[in-house]
């Protein structure tokens, strides 16, 4: 399977739990993070092309933010390893400039650190 991402993807120090803000609910725990885009796994699967507004609340303040909150659209998804649950990734298509620094500048304590 060829990688098209444009943006490196760094996985997450431990699950993120992802609420989605118009459903009220857990939709998943974030796996991995890039500028770009998140993966996540889910109980249930999610349908391609499904928009979603996200919100990460964090353990502790990044710059200031106790969450973070962007606008998302899925893009695909899978069974994952273990059959009961879902992997989905999700394009980033809207999100503050504040936001987006704090993932890409200040969120290293939530994240394993970069391979050469």
């Amino acid at each position: 399977m060829v990688d098209k991402r444009k943006h490196k993807r760094r996985r997450t120090l431990i699950p993120l739990k992802v609420y989605d803000k118009h459903r009220h609910r857990l939709t998943g725990k974030m796996l991995d993070i890039s500028r770009k885009g998140v993966m996540l796994v889910c109980d249930e699967p999610i349908k391609p092309e499904t928009e979603f507004s996200f919100v990460v609340p964090l353990a502790e303040a990044v710059e200031g933010m106790e969450e973070l909150a962007f606008e998302a659209r899925s893009v695909w998804c899978e069974p994952d390893i273990n059959r009961h649950f879902y992997n989905s990734g999700f394009r980033i298509e809207g999100i503050s400039e504040k936001c987006s620094h704090a993932i890409t500048n200040s969120f290293e304590g939530y994240l394993f650190p970069e391979r050469g």
